[in-house]
């Protein structure tokens, strides 16, 4: 991986040239310029929080990493030339977001952000390694499936496949060992429901709504993610198999099979 921590470097050390990175010209839709200058009392819990969050990018593994690598066995050479940015300065809810600059993507961190986290007792280095998996996973599943889909069907039957797979992947370290049941029968049959109905939109200004819907707004609402990821984690002893026989295949299951919880 190629890890940036200038901006924090920047803020560490109160020089506050940082403030001009691209980045903040990135962070909305519109390009126009967002920074939350930080708070300097934070600096010593920042410096902690950088070392922690840079022995986990150095010696970065996967959440389930024997299932990862199983089905991405080159995972460690197409993370090669993942970018980081580590930083602060980046306004409220922007914690953990993907940018693209100059034809390259990058996953940014706002150490700042994280902190909040931290004080909720969670670990920001474990939440950005859960994060890492989930966009690595996207890579690897792109390497091996490359096309985007332009048919409205096969657009959702991807997404179920893509995002499926990141979130189960990421949703937890060891999902071998999770029990499932009770938030399958709290979701899936919804989610699944709710893709159905969409498959059956022929309105193309609606189908793109739809398309939009089924992965962005809350969690829980993102229909075709949702469909995906609790089918896999519901059948993680067929899941080398379903990764193989490609999106196409997933969705036909998913319309057809109920989920046993």
């Amino acid at each position: 991986m190629n890890i940036d921590p200038s901006i924090v470097n920047g803020y560490l050390s109160a020089d506050d040239g940082y403030a001009q990175h691209w980045l903040f010209h990135h962070i909305l839709d519109n390009g126009e310029y967002a920074f939350d200058k930080p708070d300097p009392a934070c600096r010593e819990m920042v410096r902690d929080e950088l070392a922690e969050i840079q022995r986990v990018l150095d010696g970065f593994v996967p959440y389930n990493v024997e299932l990862f690598s199983a089905l991405f066995p080159q995972w460690e050479e197409l993370l090669r030339d993942v970018n980081v940015i580590l930083s602060v300065g980046c306004p409220a809810p922007y914690d953990a977001m993907v940018r693209e600059h100059d034809g390259k993507e990058y996953m940014i961190f706002d150490l700042i952000r994280l902190l909040d986290y931290q004080r909720a007792g969670e670990s920001a280095a474990a939440l950005v390694r859960q994060m890492i998996t989930h966009e690595a996973s996207h890579i690897c599943l792109h390497a091996d499936y490359p096309a985007q889909p332009t048919a409205y069907r096969e657009r959702l039957g991807y997404i179920a496949f893509d995002e499926g797979f990141a979130h189960a992947l990421a949703f937890s370290d060891g999902i071998d060992a999770c029990g499932f049941g009770p938030m399958m029968r709290e979701h899936y049959q919804n989610s699944v429901e709710q893709l159905r109905a969409a498959l059956l939109e022929t309105d193309p200004r609606r189908q793109e709504l739809l398309l939009e819907a089924s992965n962005c707004g809350p969690y829980w609402d993102k229909f075709a993610a949702i469909s995906g990821k609790l089918y896999i984690l519901s059948h993680l002893n067929r899941i080398y198999e379903i990764y193989q026989r490609g999106p196409s295949e997933l969705l036909s299951h998913i319309l057809r099979e109920p989920v046993h919880s």
